[in-house]
């Protein structure tokens, strides 16, 4: 039996991850919820965390959540999202920089591994192409505390993605979810987003396939196949979420012109080997992944979407 603890397992990313893992007969998955109220599988074991300000206080009680769970594996998904970080700096530090420290020197002494969703916000937006050996330059505070919190230590894994999925505070599928008249696309930005499903998948891969992971690097860029401009974005969510007709501006004007964070890797064979440690034949493309969550959407309508 593989024992799993996920860190936030209320977040949008978290909750997929944790969806996911409890489905394998052979995983038992705990994971910790802010909201004590908050629906999971039967099968998931909730424990409390709520980290303290003090970096002894959060090690000594993040000892005891390793205790009771005895992962090999833990997923952190706490984070101060970039709304909450510029409003609140010290949150950011403790959640983003400090905390991410604290979860791989304890996981790495109990001999489990560590796996961190990261944010391509570690970048200014720039017509540069950024790999993961670029250095990060964030002015904002989410990025910057992002960048910190980025470990590099042997059986800790950075994933930097942009995540697209149900419960993910200002993304496009809450927009378009929420949004009932014309929606205007006012940035002309290209991106190789991924969805929620897909990532948990990933760490799913990360997890479980052991001797593939001896030939994973500690910091991974995780991108669909190809540029998609936010507009095809919101076309193809649109026309897997939504039945009815909607409207769409596209404002694709040079004044109008946003610039946005261009990404790439520089280990093409290991973001290959990561899609396939997740079960895909090859790199999907966007429009392949928002069909894929639909469907799963369908089926797991009452906890997913």
């Amino acid at each position: 039996m593989i024992s799993v603890l996920v860190l936030g397992g209320d977040s949008g990313i978290g909750r997929e991850i944790v969806r996911l893992l409890s489905k394998d007969k052979d995983t038992q998955v705990w994971a910790t919820f802010a909201d004590r109220a908050l629906q999971a599988p039967d099968d998931c074991r909730k424990l409390s965390f709520k980290p303290p300000t003090s970096r002894r206080s959060c090690a000594e009680r993040l000892r005891e959540v390793l205790e009771a769970s005895k992962p090999q594996a833990v997923v952190n998904c706490l984070s101060a999202p970039p709304k909450e970080s510029e409003e609140d700096m010290e949150r950011a530090l403790l959640l983003n920089s400090l905390l991410p420290h604290i979860v791989a020197s304890e996981v790495n002494q109990i001999g489990a591994i560590t796996i961190q969703p990261s944010s391509y916000a570690v970048f200014q937006p720039s017509a540069a192409l950024r790999t993961e050996t670029s250095a990060t330059d964030a002015t904002t505070v989410y990025g910057r505390s992002s960048a910190i919190g980025e470990v590099s230590a042997k059986g800790v894994y950075h994933l930097r993605a942009d995540i697209i999925g149900p419960r993910i505070p200002g993304n496009l599928l809450d927009t378009i979810h929420e949004t009932e008249s014309a929606l205007d696309i006012t940035e002309y930005a290209y991106s190789k987003p991924i969805t929620t499903l897909a990532f948990a998948k990933i760490v799913r891969g990360l997890i479980r396939d052991e001797a593939k992971r001896e030939q994973i690097g500690n910091l991974h860029h995780l991108m669909s196949e190809g540029d998609t401009s936010v507009f095809d974005q919101v076309v193809s969510l649109i026309s897997h979420f939504r039945q009815e007709s909607r409207e769409i501006f596209d404002k694709q004007r040079p004044e109008s012109a946003k610039e946005s964070v261009r990404v790439d890797t520089d280990a093409p064979a290991e973001h290959a080997l990561l899609w396939e440690m997740a079960g895909y034949s090859n790199v999907p493309t966007f429009d392949e992944l928002a069909e894929e969550l639909h469907a799963h959407c369908v089926v797991e309508s009452e906890y997913v979407c």
